[in-house]
């Protein structure tokens, strides 16, 4: 599989790369920027985890989603959904990555750090 984080259109692609090139909306609502659960704003950054799980960085929306296989709806796992500096407010993350025990990292493009969120026991 091979996921697309398309800025512009406010959603993820998701292109099965067998011999039809299958291709779905993973998420988002193309053309539809939002706030709730189903919508995206401006994602960028995207990373799997080992259970099948997507991370996106939904950039102008200041938090991070992960939606589980085959779902409709995000979580919202990091930031508050406005930009902010404090240790759980997140402004403008730009990209996502885990290290060897699960905890997430993000990019916190304007409050210039990286921020680490502790995969939970």
């Amino acid at each position: 599989m091979l996921y697309i984080s398309n800025e512009e259109s406010h959603s993820v692609t998701q292109w099965n790369m067998d011999t039809y090139g299958n291709k779905n909306i993973y998420a988002g609502i193309p053309g539809r920027p939002g706030n709730s659960a189903a919508q995206l704003q401006s994602p960028e950054g995207l990373t799997l985890d080992k259970y099948g799980n997507l991370y996106i960085a939904d950039c102008q929306n200041h938090r991070i989603q992960m939606f589980c296989p085959n779902a409709v709806f995000g979580i919202t796992i990091a930031g508050i959904g406005q930009m902010g500096n404090g240790s759980t407010e997140l402004y403008y993350p730009r990209d996502v990555a885990f290290d060897a025990q699960m905890n997430l990292y993000v990019t916190d493009t304007y409050n210039y750090r990286i921020q680490k969120f502790q995969r939970i026991k």
